[in-house]
């Protein structure tokens, strides 16, 4: 033996390091990357070194981050023959929730604590839902293409923190409250986005849909582009007055009447129905107390369910009709003369 190679042997002796397992590792540079030689035999583990003895690149094998997962798993499997409206919130889960929690952390090193850690930090019950059933998909498909072992969304357990009362329809002096806080706002928009809510029974995505073009002043009917259900597109007769109401604002047929987004309107009478003191309701309330009066006032099943364009009487009945025990359709008739329209029938 030479010399040199001697000073090579001694070298490599002097910077391997024993590991707990028992094998033995030495650290080189390859290609501009460290990479680590070990074997559990100190003689063989120096003639690799030396390169005496052939062994296979090891290099490190670089992880995809669950963002860039994400983001390609939806593009690839999801974002095909989907609405715009669910694009968004796949947008909104993987920009505002998965990138501003994990960043460009790799999929591979998140584990069941820190995913149960996430999905607690969400806040509201549908939302929390929607993003773990979402972040479930993408590591399940994560395990099936090899990235990951296994997938460690299944530890996860969906907290209910958000125990709300169940939202309701408004009580009958709590509508003469609001349609009155809402006048006193002397914004016309905001009115007329809430009568046309209460007395039609629309979504706020639907009401927010309408243009002046979808009425026949003819008939008199209403038409209400709903999406929901097969029933949810459908023509609704209305009084002469409600028409006259809103043509009396300056918009083009096919120009969009209401000035805010849904969750404008939503968020907007929120902060009233707080100011009033109304608990337990939404802007969707307004639907459901379209449903009650309905049926104070008289309105059969068939047509109840048409009006609010639900699927199912069923529906119409036992989720969006409150009964009040001192309410009579004399009331409801009277408050939709006073506060709707002159000539309701």
């Amino acid at each position: 033996m030479s010399a040199l190679e001697q000073a090579q042997i001694d070298f490599i002796k002097k910077h391997i390091r024993l590991k707990p397992n028992g094998s033995y590792e030495y650290r080189v540079r390859e290609d501009g990357k460290d990479i680590s030689k070990s074997n559990k035999d100190l003689n063989t583990l120096i003639n690799i070194v030396l390169g005496k003895i052939k062994t296979g690149s090891r290099r490190k094998q670089q992880s995809i981050s669950l963002l860039e997962f994400s983001k390609k798993f939806y593009n690839l499997f999801r974002a095909k023959n989907k609405s715009e409206k669910t694009k968004e919130q796949y947008d909104n889960i993987i920009d505002n929730h998965i990138k501003s929690y994990f960043d460009n952390k790799a999929i591979n090193k998140i584990n069941a604590e820190e995913l149960q850690k996430f999905i607690n930090k969400i806040k509201g019950d549908s939302i929390r839902k929607k993003v773990f059933n979402f972040v479930y998909s993408v590591f399940e498909k994560a395990t099936a293409l090899g990235e990951i072992k296994s997938n460690p969304a299944i530890a996860i357990e969906l907290p209910q923190n958000d125990k709300k009362a169940k939202k309701r329809g408004l009580l009958f002096d709590e509508q003469i409250k609001l349609i009155k806080a809402v006048k006193a706002t002397n914004d016309k928009d905001f009115y007329l986005f809430v009568l046309f809510s209460l007395v039609l029974g629309s979504r706020r995505e639907e009401t927010c849909n309408f243009k002046l073009k979808d009425i026949n002043e003819e008939k008199q009917l209403i038409f209400i582009h709903g999406t929901k259900t097969e029933n949810a597109p459908r023509w609704i007769k209305i009084s002469k007055d409600m028409i006259k109401l809103l043509k009396s604002v300056n918009k083009k047929p096919n120009e969009k009447y209401f000035a805010l987004t849904p969750n404008g309107y939503y968020h907007k009478i929120s902060r009233l129905y707080k100011k009033l003191k109304i608990q337990n309701v939404d802007v969707h309330s307004l639907r459901r107390t379209c449903s009650t009066n309905l049926y104070y006032l008289g309105v059969p099943d068939k047509q109840r369910q048409q009006i609010m364009g639900h699927a199912s009487i069923v529906t119409t009945n036992d989720i969006y009709t409150f009964l009040e025990h001192d309410i009579t359709k004399e009331k409801i008739e009277k408050l939709y003369k006073s506060l709707y329209f002159s000539d309701y029938k």
